[in-house]
């Protein structure tokens, strides 16, 4: 068996901004988030630590690591959260009266509509589960943990519950929060989800 400890990097500051790939920092309370995701995971036998390489998962995954000697958080771009395009660094409301073409689009095709010059949920998939799929198989019979993003983390639990893509919005992932998937050679069971600290809140 092996298996994965997902993690949701904690919350940033956003001023209400769409930030995408922005790369943005943990706030005080992300901070708190992430320490305690990392305690929790201090007594698994954790063999890798990976994140994206956006400082807000980076930071996570490097306090992830610092409970296992010999163990250094790596950095993988396949793991960002989807990119924005023209409309990263705006503010919600501001889109809707400046791009309201654009907005009403994503909200018609969630799954396939890409912003200009972003990426649409597809795209993630294409980048982000073949690269796990790679650590699933490098890590085969060992624990590893991931620290990602929103759409990375839904399009990771909902393959592993065998959903159809559009299911990926039917559960939360909070802000530090923790997942578990054990793989087996016959399917993945998720064994935990969305687990946070309590009274650590965005």
């Amino acid at each position: 068996m092996t298996t994965l400890f997902l993690l949701r990097h904690g919350a940033v500051q956003t001023d209400d901004l769409m930030y995408g790939q922005r790369d943005v920092p943990l706030t005080e309370v992300g901070l708190a988030q992430a320490r305690w995701a990392a305690d929790a995971l201090a007594g698994e036998p954790l063999q890798a630590v990976y994140s994206s390489d956006l400082s807000r998962a980076r930071t996570g995954a490097e306090l992830v690591a610092s409970f296992h000697a010999g163990v250094e958080a790596r950095a993988d771009a396949a793991f960002r959260e989807m990119s924005l395009g023209i409309l990263e660094g705006v503010a919600l409301e501001a889109a809707r009266e400046k791009f309201p073409d654009l907005v009403r689009k994503r909200y018609v095709d969630m799954l396939d509509y890409a912003f200009p010059e972003g990426e649409s949920i597809a795209d993630v998939a294409a980048r982000a589960l073949p690269a796990l799929e790679a650590l699933v198989e490098q890590h085969a019979g060992h624990a590893f943990a991931l620290v990602a993003h929103n759409t990375v983390n839904r399009l990771v639990l909902g393959t592993a519950l065998a959903l159809p893509r559009e299911g990926i919005f039917s559960f939360r992932q909070s802000f530090g929060c923790i997942n578990r998937i054990d793989y087996e050679p016959e399917c993945a069971r998720v064994s935990l989800m969305n687990l946070t600290a309590k009274g650590v809140r965005a």
